[in-house]
């Protein structure tokens, strides 16, 4: 696919930006981007940086048009990808996703009710709403959950154990929502399965099924993602009961070219569904394809925004969820709130033959301030390993190996606890 000289705007998806340089290296491209205040790391990887909001719809298209830009890549802020689904139009540049597949497949509530169409399972909703009265309230099963409709990031989630917190969890829950809605949930303690799609014109390929285990030891606060292992132990358990109906769903919402993702609750026989991602995850897990597999996701949705083809030499049926019987984690390393004085032993993790990666979130001198979202994510590491076994022992041994000390002299970093086998 011929891309010299074409010029690529891309918003968000900081952590993006050194994989999307290698590409333009490679490719010829040119990396435009835009913020509304300065960031080094940005300018390091981009070829021009203006300062502009990203979610300014006017201002993004008087760039977009005043520059000549070919195409945006909007990869993981539900933001950002909402506003650039307007300037797509406005400007007349590919995009993988129009305003209906938006509303359909992203706002979660939307998104349980075509899974009811189909006959997939979803998570138990109750109704709450700001009318709801002090009797209803109590009269809920508790403990549940309170978050947005349409946000990521796990921002806005609150478990709540009694009526007397839920009225807060709602306001909490409509200050991270764009359209101040919430969804009330029953909290479910159960192994989390992720699966991740590829699509191409209208075909639809399994890219990726993983286990997920959550951080849990933050009381009220959801889950935040610790592990994620690939392949899935219950991966036939969702291609034999849960893929073909996704198949149907997505033939009748879904968009014809692009990426999407599940999350769900295994509750025994049953895959129940609860969150959905139109958009890459923002756990990078897409940085372990390429060297397991040989093919990589992101460079055929950079193809997309910039020619309107996602992959013109069909690498995307080389797909394997199985990944080629290899097993592969993505890793992040949790901090409590604090602010961070020193950081001790990430250095050691990267040089590990094991590691195909590392990326660093945070560093000395940032303050964590949002408990129970992925702000506390200090760094990720991506690794592989013989079996579900040594997966374990190694996510054990990183932890092990850092120390993160706060300002206030106390230990940042999290245990490293597991709430179900690997």
């Amino acid at each position: 696919m011929d891309l010299q000289n074409k010029k690529l705007l891309v918003l968000g998806g900081t952590s993006y930006y050194p994989y999307i340089r290698d590409y333009a290296n490679k490719k010829g491209f040119v990396i435009y981007s835009a913020g509304k205040s300065d960031n080094e790391m940005i300018r390091t990887y981009s070829d021009k940086f203006f300062c502009a909001d990203a979610i300014d719809v006017d201002a993004i298209s008087a760039l977009v048009e005043r520059e000549e830009i070919h195409g945006i890549a909007a990869l993981g802020n539900e933001d950002i990808i909402d506003r650039v689904i307007d300037v797509s139009k406005r400007c007349k540049i590919p995009f993988y996703i129009e305003r209906g597949h938006w509303e359909n497949l992203q706002n979660k509530q939307n998104f349980k009710r075509h899974c009811r169409e189909f006959g997939i399972d979803v998570v138990e909703e109750y109704s709450v709403t700001e009318q709801s009265t002090d009797a209803e309230l109590q009269a809920l099963p508790y403990p549940i959950v309170l978050k947005p409709t349409d946000s990521c990031g796990s921002k806005g989630i609150t478990v709540c154990k009694d009526a007397s917190e839920v009225r807060a969890a709602m306001e909490k829950a409509k200050s991270f929502s764009r359209g101040k809605h919430f969804i009330a949930e029953q909290y479910m303690v159960r192994p989390e399965f992720i699966v991740t799609l590829m699509i191409k014109d209208g075909n639809i390929q399994v890219w990726m099924l993983g286990d997920r285990h959550m951080n849990t030891q933050q009381e009220g606060f959801g889950g935040i993602s610790q592990i994620s292992v690939f392949p899935s132990r219950y991966s036939d358990l969702y291609m034999n009961t849960v893929h073909p109906k996704m198949l149907k769903l997505l033939d009748k919402y879904g968009p014809e070219n692009g990426t999407f993702f599940v999350q769900a609750f295994i509750d025994g026989d049953k895959i129940r569904c609860f969150d959905p991602g139109l958009r890459f995850c923002g756990t990078l897990d897409t940085i372990l394809y390429e060297p397991i597999m040989g093919i990589n996701p992101l460079h055929w949705m950079i193809n997309h925004s910039l020619t309107g083809v996602m992959d013109d030499a069909d690498e995307m049926s080389k797909m394997d969820f199985m990944l080629d019987n290899k097993v592969a984690a993505q890793l992040s390393l949790h901090i409590q709130t604090g602010t961070i004085a020193k950081i001790r032993g990430l250095n050691r993790i990267e040089k590990l033959d094991s590691v195909i990666c590392m990326v660093p979130l945070l560093e000395e001198g940032d303050t964590v301030n949002m408990a129970g979202t992925l702000q506390q994510v200090l760094a990720r590491v991506y690794f592989v390993a013989d079996s579900r076994e040594d997966i374990e022992r190694m996510a054990h041994e990183f932890y092990d190996m850092v120390s993160v000390t706060g300002t206030d002299g106390r230990e940042l970093l999290m245990p490293f606890v597991l709430d179900y086998e690997i």
